[in-house]
């Protein structure tokens, strides 16, 4: 029996590369000859960089100093392969980087300058993978860093476009935006298929998560709605990244794109589940976003439709049973706690695959 580990970043804990060698000490240690292939994976959010750096072997990492969520300078990877970019918005306003969840604060403006760094760089087909971001701004600081500008009723310039100056913002003007944005293929990868408005969308089944109070969430959905035109013509992917695929796609020409179809492409996900016989896949928390194309759960769907069973191992889940097996055969909570560092986290993985390996029917002995 060959089995596939792909796992996904286990956020705030381990990222895919250690969640992947976790599950296969723990397996490995119940059954020392078993036959494992490590594909660690992601979905567009974080992880997306390292998926495709070990996929794209001659890719260089570029660092580019940017703004962070915060405002605040810090220094952003992004990959460089010829003329092709792939930029990880995570780098530059991660929610696992900014901590303190203060979104109304917070832009996405060093998104908007790595890919004017690609630009400059002379990238002619360039990919933003826009999950896991710490943002709610609809994507408008990285606008700004492209050259869109707003502007308040008296038609004086708002610097500062984050969600607690919505309310100023009356126009927005893309007469200014870099003319380099017509002349290259500009991709976003969405981590989740949200859409823009409504209680699936970014401000009511993510803002929490972000840190948007119950009391902010109506004002901030309705000054989204205004500044959007009400959603008009929005699509299933302009709510991921708080909105950023809604600023890429209107106000940068982006297409979208399946972030997990894209990474799966590149590492040759197909050919590894044709030659295994099992997957075993991980993620943080299994729950109604992870419906939404998170890569587990895509990861399963593509799977299954081969006919390989997937077991989930996830630190817990919310969905119910009769829910989570539509995607999955199996799904295994790690631990019984919140784990107190990188080290607790990845010993717990390891002894939920050893356990489950023994007691399951999914290793022959």
């Amino acid at each position: 029996m060959r089995i596939l580990v792909a796992p996904l970043e286990l956020k705030g804990t381990l990222d895919a590369g250690d969640a992947a060698q976790a599950i296969a000490d723990g397996l490995r240690a119940a059954h020392p000859g078993v036959e494992l292939e490590l594909l660690p994976l992601a979905d567009g959010g974080p992880g997306t960089l390292a998926a495709i750096g070990r996929a794209r072997k001659t890719a260089s990492v570029e660092i580019t100093h940017v703004r962070g969520a915060d405002g605040k300078p810090i220094a952003a990877r992004w990959l460089r392969h010829g003329e092709h970019a792939i930029i990880e918005s995570a780098e530059a306003v991660g929610l696992t980087r900014f901590p303190a969840k203060t979104p109304m604060a917070f832009t996405s403006h060093g998104v908007g300058e790595l890919i004017r760094a690609a630009l400059d760089k002379g990238a002619r087909d360039i990919a933003v993978g826009i999950g896991g971001s710490a943002t709610v701004d609809l994507g408008l600081g990285a606008a700004q860093a492209l050259g869109v500008r707003y502007f308040d009723s008296e038609a004086r310039l708002v610097t500062d476009p984050v969600p607690r100056s919505f309310p100023r913002i009356m126009m927005i003007d893309r007469a200014g935006r870099d003319p380099r944005l017509d002349e290259v293929e500009l991709s976003a990868w969405l981590d989740v298929q949200a859409p823009l408005l409504g209680p699936d969308g970014f401000v009511y089944r993510y803002g929490g998560q972000k840190g948007v109070e119950a009391a902010q969430m109506p004002e901030l959905e309705g000054q989204a709605g205004r500044l959007t035109r009400g959603g008009i013509a929005s699509r299933a992917g302009d709510g991921a990244g708080g909105g950023l695929g809604w600023a890429l796609r209107v106000l940068c020409n982006a297409t979208q794109v399946s972030g997990f179809a894209a990474v799966a492409e590149a590492v040759d996900l197909d050919g590894a589940l044709e030659r295994c016989s099992l997957v075993i896949t991980a993620e943080g928390r299994l729950d109604a976003q992870s419906t939404q194309g998170k890569g587990t759960w895509a990861l399963a769907q593509r799977a299954r439709a081969i006919g390989r069973p997937v077991i989930l191992m996830t630190g817990a889940s919310r969905l119910s049973p009769e829910l989570w097996r539509t995607a999955f055969t199996d799904v295994v909570t790690v631990g019984t706690r919140m784990p107190t560092d990188r080290d607790d986290a990845y010993q717990q993985l390891v002894t939920t695959a050893r356990a489950c390996s023994l007691r399951g029917p999914w290793l022959a002995p």
